[in-house]
């Protein structure tokens, strides 16, 4: 009876992590943040905003604001100062060689030229929920083991905030909460996360941003 209570309690377990997935971290770093859609998309989850003004044409360029770590940075065991500043530095220049692939960069403010304002405003590696087959029994116990012993893999997080403006007259014309889940880490204390871990996802995450603004800029 007891085994069957406790199966049930998995199950129970179960449903409620299922139901608890954070999606996308809004900070505050947006402003007055309009009313925006969550979607789940190959890099994430994204809550999305985007006026009609931009998708009009008359936007050219984009002038592009120094990525920013917002709030103040809050290093952890995984994740120290310093690598924060090397993502922070990284997802700049990656940021910057995207939209320069897609559209034309301004060097000022001026009519025609959308301004992009970006911020990190979250790594995190944290246990990923847990698969079904791991609320039976047995298993749940051995999971709990390795949780305590710090041998279950992490996911690693991005969380990253961008608003888009006219560089005149700051006009909202879009924004964007995005969660981006990276390479897994192991659970040791001596496994952190290092600039190299999140390369390959602050690629993508450039790459996906800058191709929906410039496709919103053309009208697309």
């Amino acid at each position: 009876m007891r085994a069957r209570s406790f199966a049930l309690t998995a199950v129970l377990l179960a449903a409620g992590t299922g139901c608890a997935s954070t999606g996308p971290q809004h900070s505050g770093f947006i402003k007055d943040e309009p009313v925006m859609q969550e979607q789940k998309d190959a890099d994430g989850t994204v809550s999305r905003y985007v006026s009609p003004a931009l998708s009009t044409g008359a936007y050219k360029a984009v002038l592009v604001d120094p990525v920013q770590l917002y709030p103040a940075p809050q290093p952890s065991e995984k994740v120290d100062a310093a690598t924060l500043k090397q993502i922070q530095g990284y997802m700049d220049q990656a940021w910057r060689r995207e939209l320069g692939k897609r559209v034309e960069l301004a060097k000022s403010p001026g009519p025609g030229v959308a301004r992009v304002r970006t911020a990190l405003t979250g790594v995190k590696a944290e246990s990923a929920d847990l698969a079904f087959y791991q609320y039976l029994p047995v298993a749940l116990a051995a999971t709990a083991a390795a949780e305590v012993a710090g041998l279950r893999s992490k996911d690693v997080r991005l969380f990253v905030e961008a608003e888009v403006t006219d560089s005149l007259s700051g006009e909202r014309l879009a924004g964007a909460v995005r969660e981006g889940t990276g390479e897994k880490i192991k659970g040791g204390s001596q496994d952190k996360v290092t600039l190299q871990t999140v390369k390959p996802l602050v690629d993508q995450l450039a790459a996906s941003g800058a191709t929906v603004l410039a496709s919103s800029m053309q009208g697309r």
